[in-house]
C-alpha cells in the first residue's frame, strides 16, 4: 500500500483506518466554512514523525497527501517507497523526467526577496494522480500527491 493509492478512500474505509493504526496519526481534525464564506468543509491528519498529512473532502474521500521530503514545519522527511510515485533530486530532473514519459506537466517558479522564498516547482499530471514537487534552494521539500482532475 502507498499514499498514492489511497486516493479516493473514504476516511473510514479500512485501508484508511490502518494506515491511521500505522503511522499512529493524531486525531482528525474537521475544520468547517466558519465565517460562512462558501468554502467545503474538510478534515485533516498529520503524522509528522512519518513525514505525510493527509486532507480529506466535505465526504471525507481523501483529496489530497502532503509528503515532507525534507524536515520542514516539524514533519520528518518520509521514505520515498511509502509514496509511490519517483522523487527526484532537482527541479531539471523532475521536468526531463515527465518530458521523456510523455506526462503532461507544467512548471512554476518563486523568487520573492521580501518573503525570503525561493522555490520552484513541476507538477506530473498522471492517470492515478497530480503529483506536485516543490523545491526549495534546490532541493527537493514537498512532494504533493492530489486526485487527478478530468
Amino acid at each position: 500500500m502507498t499514499l498514492t493509492s489511497l486516493l479516493g478512500k473514504k476516511l473510514k474505509d479500512e485501508e484508511i483506518l490502518q494506515l491511521i493504526e500505522d503511522y499512529q496519526v493524531g486525531d482528525v481534525v474537521y475544520s468547517f466554512d466558519r465565517l460562512r464564506e462558501g468554502t467545503e468543509d474538510e478534515y485533516w491528519a498529520e503524522a509528522k514523525a512519518a513525514g505525510f498529512a493527509v486532507r480529506f473532502d466535505q465526504n471525507q474521500v481523501l483529496k489530497t497527501v502532503f509528503c515532507y521530503a525534507s524536515s520542514i514545519e516539524g514533519f520528518t522527511p518520509i521514505s520515498a517507497s511509502d509514496v509511490g510515485v519517483p522523487f527526484f533530486s532537482s527541479f531539471e530532473d523532475a521536468e526531463v523526467a515527465a518530458k521523456a514519459a510523455g506526462v503532461r506537466h507544467s512548471t512554476g517558479h518563486v523568487d520573492d526577496a521580501l518573503l525570503g522564498l525561493k522555490s520552484s516547482w513541476v507538477r506530473h499530471e498522471r492517470p492515478e494522480a497530480w503529483v506536485h514537487y516543490e523545491f526549495r534552494d534546490g532541493e527537493l521539500a514537498l512532494v504533493t500527491l492530489s486526485r487527478s482532475r478530468p
